[in-house]
């Protein structure tokens, strides 16, 4: 639905927006029991390449991108890099 979504721009300037594609319980879910360590590392790296590759995270602090978490850990998973998207939006769901 994102893909074809008529909210969807591909002309970054006009984003109000921008959904970071990283999925961490398909990789925690991959490294059972629940390593968290690895997972925090995987989210790292991804930060890590939103923030150097992309220009659009340092305008704001990232406070307009936003990450999926499928599962109840949310953002706690970022670990000791909490603090570098504490402003950003995390959409969190449990069940």
């Amino acid at each position: 639905y994102l893909l074809t979504s008529p909210f969807r721009t591909l002309q970054p300037d006009q984003a109000d927006f921008f959904f970071v594609p990283v999925y961490p319980v398909c990789f925690l879910l991959n490294n059972l029991p629940n390593n968290l360590t690895l997972t925090g590392q995987f989210l790292g790296k991804a930060l890590n390449y939103v923030k150097t590759a992309l220009p659009y995270w340092n305008r704001t602090a990232g406070a307009n991108h936003v990450f999926l978490f499928s599962q109840g850990f949310g953002a706690s998973m970022f670990n000791e890099r909490y603090d570098e998207v504490k402003n950003s939006i995390f959409v969190v769901s449990n069940g």
